[in-house]
């Protein structure tokens, strides 16, 4: 690995993030957002994102972990951030902190109108507290969220619970196992004007409460389902892959019973080797279970995402489903 070919690479990803800044380019946020993503700018392990004032680098390679003085360096010179937290990926979704020049627990950022308290360097939180690849997905459910109940699934910080309260959203039901996180996703709402006791923060493992939701016959108007890869829930032992096609159906199966005449649906997963035609399969065959009717498309992801279209490196496959 060539130390000059990679920092021409990053200086190259970020002088095209500020050339889209200056045309105006709507698809990318200009406060948050992926300034490196692999190989689609030119380096399969490294992504590099910004959260408003900070940057976080991310490495898939140990030894391109040595270079992180030199990377850290020239992002300084062209960014200016007020701090750099670096981490290493590791096995079973485990990370390594291995830089942090952000002293808070916790920064602010903006996407829109959207603010979010983000944790950079806290290597159990089980990722920042906003996913840049959902940035349109919470866009659209921002638009479609005025008077809509919603179901949040895997909710972690809330994120896209945010998105349904800057839309003005009736009731959002944040699942998520984590007990931090509901306290998180609180705080997440009341920044952006809404009332935490509006909403219900359930911490459960999903599965069993999704059961518990189609005894009870209810109906949701969006719901979103991005599961995490490495599941610490109840229904699967620790470090299972969530991209098991059983699982990934039986939360399908779950959604489609559960989708009002209508409702969207969001469905996800951050796993590399999942391809988005079983995704596709899986979906459909649940909501054909249920004799169901739908429109359905591949998410969308913002022009900062260069490798979205490279199957063997972008990690979240989605889809976007409206239930006729």
């Amino acid at each position: 690995m060539q130390r000059s070919k990679v920092l021409a690479d990053i200086e190259r990803a970020i002088s095209l993030r500020l050339k889209w800044f200056s045309e105006g380019v709507d698809d990318v946020c200009h406060h948050s957002h992926r300034l490196f993503d692999r190989s689609g700018d030119g380096c399969a392990d490294l992504v590099i994102d910004r959260y408003g004032d900070y940057i976080r680098v991310e490495y898939y390679d140990p030894n391109l972990a040595g270079m992180n003085s030199d990377i850290c360096q020239l992002i300084s010179h062209r960014v200016n951030p007020q701090g750099i937290v670096s981490i290493l990926r590791q096995k079973k979704g485990r990370i390594k902190v291995i830089h942090d020049t952000v002293h808070e627990v916790e920064v602010q950022i903006r996407e829109r109108n959207r603010r979010v308290n983000v944790r950079l360097g806290d290597a159990g939180a089980g990722g920042v507290g906003i996913f840049f690849d959902q940035r349109l997905t919470r866009d659209r459910i921002e638009y479609l969220a005025p008077g809509q109940k919603v179901l949040n699934l895997f909710a972690h910080a809330g994120a896209t619970g945010v998105a349904a309260i800057c839309g003005g959203a009736a009731h959002i039901d944040h699942v998520d196992a984590a007990r931090k996180t509901a306290t998180w996703a609180a705080h997440n709402y009341a920044l952006n004007g809404g009332d935490p006791k509006a909403h219900r923060f359930i911490i459960d493992d999903a599965f069993k409460f999704l059961k518990r939701l189609i005894r009870q016959e209810r109906r949701y108007d969006i719901i979103f389902c991005d599961p995490p890869v490495f599941s610490r829930g109840a229904s699967q032992a620790r470090g299972d892959n969530m991209q098991a096609s059983t699982q990934l159906l039986t939360l399908a199966e779950a959604c489609a019973q559960l989708l009002s005449p209508g409702g969207f649906l969001c469905f996800a997963c951050n796993s590399r080797r999942l391809n988005h035609t079983s995704l596709f399969d899986t979906v459909e065959h649940a909501f054909h279970k249920y004799q169901i009717q739908f429109d359905i498309v591949k998410m969308p992801l913002g022009r900062d995402f260069m490798s979205q279209n490279d199957e063997q490196i972008v990690s979240t496959k989605g889809i976007w489903l409206t239930r006729r």
